[in-house]
Formats: C-alpha cells, structure tokens, sequence
C-alpha cells in the first residue's frame, strides 16, 4: 500500500499529505453520495443490458471521445494544477457512480451491476492514465528545443503517449465496450 501511494505521488507530482487529503475529501464525498443514494433507494433503477447497435456505440465513442479532448485541452496549459483538479472532479463523481451502483445491486439485476463497476472503475483507471499522460507532458514541455509552442507541446505529447498508448487503447476498448451495454442511449 505504502509503495502505491509513493509512485502515485511520484507521477502525479503532489505531495504525500496533498494526495492523502485528497483521498479523504473523496471518501467523504463517497459516504455523502451513498447516504444520499440510500435516502432515495426507492427511485434507484438500473436499465437491462443494451444490445450492440451503431448508435450505442457511437454515442458511447462521442463520450470517449470528450474526456481524451478534455485532458488533450488540459495538457495544453503548462501549470500542472488543472490536470490534478480535472482528475479529482471526475474520480469523485465517478465514486458517486459507484456508490449508485452499489446500492443498486439490490434491484436484482446483478450482471448489469457488474458491467458498470467495470466501467466505473476501468473509468477511473483510464482517467488517472490521461491524466499522467497530460502531467508528463507538461513536464516533458520544458525541455524541448522547439520555439513554438504547440510543436514542442507535440513532441511532450508524443514521448509521454509512446510509454504508456498500449494501456490506454486497451482502457479506452474496455470502456467502449461496458458503456456501450450499460448506458441508456
């Protein structure tokens, strides 16, 4: 546990006590969100399973499409600050998804459950490693010897996407696919 929390720190450069807080604000939001979702258990309702169709699944690749843009637009300013802030706004909204879902469980509908979880988490995966693509870019974008901006901006990007495409394709896959069968489009 200690070792994860070192190299967590290390790729997100923050601090030990700044990713501790961070943790505890976000498991407090979690038990407010799982409050809440009790208080309203009665309204919670999961939709059966999608079937693979062309609108799914390009509503599901739109959505991909928006958060990868999103930490692309973030990874274009050079303070590390808005990457960090983007990352911690979409992990505790994506724990009040998890907690919906948790209660959920309940409803009956046990493979649907699971198949959100996966995304949920697969989500929260795939946006910690956009996130380190974004912060290692804005890193590497001081030592480039470029003039421009954006060309030295694009080879930061590049060195940063060549360490780490393969895990991110197979987390964007995987989102694909669990949000194409659980979301209702």
């Amino acid at each position: 546990m200690e070792s994860l929390i070192i190299r967590i720190t290390k790729n997100l450069k923050i601090t030990k006590r700044n990713l501790l807080l961070s943790g505890l604000a976000m498991s407090v939001f979690f038990i407010i969100f799982l409050v809440l979702n009790w208080i309203h258990i009665d309204k919670i309702h999961l939709n059966p399973l999608n079937q693979f169709s062309v609108g799914a699944t390009l509503n599901a690749f739109e959505d991909l499409i928006l958060v990868i843009a999103g930490y692309l637009v973030v990874s274009v300013i050079p303070h590390m600050i808005f990457t960090k802030l983007l990352l911690f706004i979409e992990v505790t909204m994506m724990l009040g998804g998890i907690s919906y879902t948790i209660l959920a469980l309940s409803s009956g509908n046990l493979l649907t459950c699971i198949l959100r979880l996966i995304r949920q988490l697969d989500y929260i995966i795939l946006i910690y490693m956009l996130s380190l693509v974004s912060i290692q870019t804005i890193y590497n974008n001081r030592f480039q010897n470029y003039d421009n901006y954006f060309i030295r901006w694009c080879s930061s990007l590049n060195a940063s996407l060549s360490k780490k495409w393969i895990k991110l394709v197979f987390l964007v896959l995987v989102y694909w696919v669990t949000s194409t069968l659980t979301l209702p489009y």
